[in-house]
C-alpha cells in the first residue's frame, strides 16, 4: 500500500491520482515542502506587488493554494500592460479565470469554499490556456488568439484591490488563506 502524503498528511483518492490533507506547516501536492509562517492582515487586507515590468516568456505558469469558506473573493489579480488585467478569483465556489474582455475560463468542480486548501493554477502556452485545480483533479484548456510573450506585468494584487482600477469593477476582497510562492497570507476578521 502505497502513503505519497508525507509529513502526516492524509491521503484520498482522487481522479486518477491521489489528494493529500496537509498538516499545518506543510505544502504541495505531497506534503513535502515546508511553508513559512503566515503573514497576516487584519480587516480587509491585500497585498500589492510591483513587478517592475516584468515581461512574460512562454510557457506562463502562475499558481497558489487557498482555502475559504465564502463563496466569492479575489485571489490574484495582474496587469498585463497592453492587453488588461487577468483574475483568478472564486465566483459562487467555483475557481474563475478572465483576461480583459477576451478570455474567460470557469472549471467545473465541488464547491472550492470548503475550509480546505486547494492549489491552483494557470498556464499559458502558444495558442492556449490551462487551468488546473488541486493538482490535476479538476482542469479545463481553451484556445486563445491573444498572444502575451513579451508584453509586460505591471501591478499585482493578492487577496483584494484598493479601488476601481483602469475600468474594472472593485474585486471582492478574499476572506480566508492565500498561500503564494510559499507566502501565505491569512485574513484575519
Amino acid at each position: 500500500m502505497s502513503h505519497p502524503c508525507q509529513n502526516g498528511g492524509q491521503c484520498s483518492e482522487g481522479w486518477g491520482g491521489y489528494i493529500c490533507k496537509c498538516n499545518q506547516g506543510w505544502g504541495g501536492k505531497d506534503c513535502s515542502q515546508k511553508l513559512k509562517p503566515a503573514k497576516r492582515f487584519n480587516g480587509n487586507g491585500f497585498a500589492i506587488y510591483d513587478a517592475g515590468l516584468y515581461p512574460i516568456s512562454l510557457p506562463w505558469l502562475n499558481s497558489l493554494s487557498f482555502r475559504t469558506s465564502e463563496e466569492n473573493g479575489l485571489l490574484l489579480m495582474m496587469e498585463i500592460r497592453k492587453v488588461g488585467w487577468s483574475r483568478l478569483e472564486l465566483v459562487n465556489g467555483t475557481l474563475v479565470y478572465s483576461v480583459g474582455d477576451t478570455v474567460r475560463l470557469a472549471i467545473p468542480t465541488p464547491r472550492l469554499n470548503d475550509g480546505d486548501w486547494h492549489h491552483a493554477s494557470v498556464k499559458w502556452m502558444v495558442g492556449e490556456i490551462w487551468l488546473n485545480v488541486d493538482y490535476g483533479q479538476h482542469e479545463l484548456t481553451q484556445h486563445t488568439q491573444l498572444a502575451i510573450q513579451g508584453l509586460t506585468i505591471g501591478k499585482v494584487y493578492v487577496g483584494g484591490t484598493e479601488q476601481k482600477i483602469d475600468g474594472t469593477d472593485t474585486a471582492t476582497a478574499f476572506d480566508g488563506c492565500i498561500e503564494v510562492r510559499r507566502v501565505t497570507m491569512c485574513q484575519v476578521l
